[in-house]
């Protein structure tokens, strides 16, 4: 009877475990939001356009990342006074306002290529006009397991007026995938 006890608490315990470590590792999905404006947001209309999330796994592997996109534009506006103060004209003053906004909620530039997580932009570049940058956490060294963000900016010609398609798109890896990379440069 003894013995029975012991099988029925030792087999709670597994119970106990395995849905823990399920509820957190699938249940707990955490996409995250860097809370930056958007460039225009100045206006009546100017919020990001749409925020989608989604969740991306390969079908060669088991690593998952949750996705959070957001999409808006920016410009200089004729007539409308601009108060973030931000050249919205060329490339270079949309890059500098998010470069600001993110360094304010604690992230840096880093490197990722962040074209895997959006197809569409495989032909923008890294870090160079009408193409992309990277930000990871201040102090957060493994690019493979930590969030990232990654900002697709690029031009379109509205009869020789600058616009500017603008992708914000954060990747966060499952607490599966975190830790599958730390153990495989661990050992």
């Amino acid at each position: 009877m003894r013995t029975v006890k012991k099988y029925k608490c030792f087999f709670l315990f597994l119970f106990i475990v395995f849905v823990s470590i399920t509820w957190y590792s699938t249940g707990n999905r955490r996409y995250i939001d860097p809370g930056v404006t958007a460039p225009i947001s100045f206006l009546s209309n100017g919020d990001w356009w749409y925020s989608e999330p989604s969740i991306q796994k390969w079908t060669y592997g088991w690593d998952k990342y949750y996705i959070l996109r957001k999409f808006g534009m920016a410009y200089n506006p004729s007539g409308v006074k601009n108060p973030t103060g931000y050249d919205f004209s060329h490339w270079q003053g949309v890059i500098d306002y998010f470069d600001d906004q993110l360094k304010l909620k604690g992230w840096i530039r880093g490197y990722r290529d962040c074209r895997n997580f959006l197809a569409v932009t495989e032909i923008l570049p890294f870090e160079e006009e009408n193409g992309y940058v990277a930000y990871q956490k201040e102090g957060d060294d493994n690019i493979e397991s930590s969030p990232t963000i990654c900002l697709f900016v690029w031009d379109l010609d509205n009869d020789g007026v600058p616009w500017f398609n603008v992708l914000l798109v954060s990747i966060n890896p499952s607490f599966g995938t975190r830790e599958f990379f730390i153990i495989k440069n661990t050992y």
